[in-house]
């Protein structure tokens, strides 16, 4: 019982304390707006920048002790230790709101002087996608009567969710990447007299999509923008099922006989190119608040290589001798709309005149 009753006095003397350290800090800010209101400008920096350095003071109270700072040295003609202040004010709030009204013209022209952009942001994307494969170059197996040119037919619009990083490195322009896991699947159906194949893959990537963005400023929180780049697709699965329905006629009775074959889970990973790449261009408008951000983009991506291996489009024997199937060769092509929502975990600033 003593000692809960020594360590609730301790911690109440501490409170106490901490509470007249912050009470003087506020004091201490309070006497360096009187010494430069009086033209006492060495007297308020030394205050003030004590001050910073033994208070805790929120964001604002930092605002505020960071411009009392930029005009004493300026009045005092130290333009460096200005600069300082100033840099240090734009990295407290990169969205800090100049009001001309407010100051001299020499600390409107200062501040002025600075680019603010954001450097590096993150973000989830979520987008609807539509895959398209196309046939490049038409294979077929020795069979009469069967269009080897049947397309790779999907039929689901996809829904993925990114992870997205933002670079900008130089002001409206940056370097963006994205990484997401993409699966897909298509069908492919051939017709003849008493004779139909059924032939559907599914496909599961990892998709790195790295690109360039350009922005278009037209005001402080809106700007369209530009996009261009290539995404990497890892491809980590592929299997597919095959159904063979035929009829055939005893030669003894001449009756029709309808006979279905099918297999499942056929893993054909090694018949498709591991490592793909699509060029991407896209356009799209953002919209910023503080240090969060709304994105809105279109964007078409073409295959740029084959997604069969060629060397292998024989290889399996399953596929090949008991149901007639082989595959042309194809490219992967994809259009999808996007809305991304980010937050800027770091600002650039940077005295530009």
């Amino acid at each position: 019982m003593k000692h809960s009753i020594f360590y609730f006095l301790l911690i109440s003397l501490l409170i106490s304390k901490n509470n007249i350290a912050q009470s003087d800090c506020k004091k201490n800010i309070k006497q360096a707006e009187d010494f430069y209101t009086a033209g006492e400008f060495d007297n308020c920096i030394q205050l003030t920048t004590s001050a910073l350095k033994n208070c805790f003071y929120s964001k604002k109270e930092k605002e505020d002790a960071y411009q009392l700072l930029i005009k004493c040295y300026l009045e005092t003609d130290n333009i460096l230790e200005a600069d300082k202040y100033a840099k240090k004010l734009l990295n407290n709030n990169p969205n800090y709101e100049l009001k001309e009204n407010n100051n001299f013209e020499d600390y409107n022209r200062l501040i002025k002087k600075f680019s603010v952009h954001p450097l590096l942001s993150i973000g989830l994307r979520n987008t609807a996608l539509r895959p398209n494969f196309k046939t490049t170059k038409v294979f077929s197996v020795l069979l009469d009567g069967v269009d080897y040119n049947a397309p790779y037919v999907t039929t689901k619009t996809l829904l993925m969710y990114y992870g997205w990083i933002e670079f900008e490195f130089i002001k409206n322009l940056s370097l963006n990447a994205e990484f997401t896991g993409l699966n897909m699947e298509y069908e492919r159906r051939f017709n003849k007299s008493n004779w139909n194949l059924s032939y559907n893959e599914k496909l599961s990537f990892l998709e790195i999509p790295f690109y360039l963005k350009k922005y278009f400023l037209t005001t402080k929180t809106i700007f369209p923008y530009a996009s261009f780049g290539l995404s990497y697709l890892g491809l980590t699965k592929a299997t597919a099922n095959a159904q063979l329905d035929y009829e055939t006629q005893s030669s003894i009775t001449g009756e029709k006989q309808s006979t279905t074959i099918f297999e499942n889970n056929i893993n054909i990973i090694s018949q498709r190119s591991k490592s793909n790449f699509l060029g991407l261009v896209g356009a799209g408008i953002g919209f910023r608040f503080k240090n969060f951000g709304l994105f809105i983009d279109v964007r078409y991506y073409k295959g740029i290589n084959n997604l069969t291996q060629t060397s292998n489009r024989f290889n399996n024997n399953v596929l090949l001798n008991d149901y007639f199937y082989i595959d042309n060769s194809v490219v992967l092509n994809k259009f999808e709309g996007g809305i991304c929502i980010s937050y800027t975990l770091k600002n650039s600033v940077k005295k530009i005149k």
